[in-house]
């Protein structure tokens, strides 16, 4: 995996010379987990989230690179099989997707359809702990890697939205099954040097 995020960097540098295209893309929208992870003793199922964050597109003519910075906010169901209790706990991440897209459409049109994939490096951030449930952060995986697709439309050169499915790589607990898959769908703005370039 270490190799993989490496590569990613470094076609996202040698795809960025002085004429290469940059838009900034500031977005907000929702997420719905799919979360089912579960051990011996507890049961987490995912519900809505925040997800606000910035995307970079770097690249030249219809390919790009797209690395970003995302701040993902989710209730979680839990239930503690010991204890027999039931609450809700808030869990917030930090994710760096490193993708690469490509246009769909043809330049001229104003609306841009594009496509892309890529990888999501995810960091827990924090968890509302709680002694009813039995629950704290050590419980849940530090970091987890997941596998990212989504289709993009860009509207008269400014608005941009997005729909895309990420696929979790490992298990969400340290120690337990179930991994999260998140639908995401986001709202943003584009801006900078090549807007042109992905508008029409």
């Amino acid at each position: 995996m270490k190799k993989l995020l490496i590569c990613f960097v470094l076609w996202g540098v040698l795809s960025s010379p002085s004429q290469a295209q940059v838009v900034l893309n500031p977005n907000i929208g929702i997420a719905f987990s799919d979360l089912d992870a579960s051990n011996d003793f507890l049961a987490l199922e995912g519900s809505s989230a925040l997800r606000v964050g910035i995307d970079f597109r770097v690249g030249n003519k219809d390919v790009f690179f797209q690395p970003g910075v995302h701040y993902l906010r989710q209730s979680v169901d839990v239930t503690a099989f010991g204890i027999n209790a039931e609450g809700e706990t808030r869990v917030q991440n930090l994710q760096v997707p490193l993708a690469a897209g490509l246009r769909i459409t043809p330049r001229e049109n104003m609306l841009a359809l594009r496509g892309k994939a890529g990888i999501v490096p995810t960091f827990l951030l924090q968890l509302d702990e709680s002694t009813e449930l039995q629950l704290t952060k050590d419980d849940v995986a530090g970091y987890r890697t997941d596998v990212v697709v989504g289709m993009g439309l860009d509207i008269a050169l400014l608005i941009t939205l997005d729909v895309q499915y990420s696929f979790g790589l490992q298990d969400y607990l340290e120690e337990g099954d179930g991994s999260e898959g998140l639908l995401m769908v986001t709202a943003g703005i584009k801006f900078g040097r090549g807007n042109a370039l992905y508008g029409r």
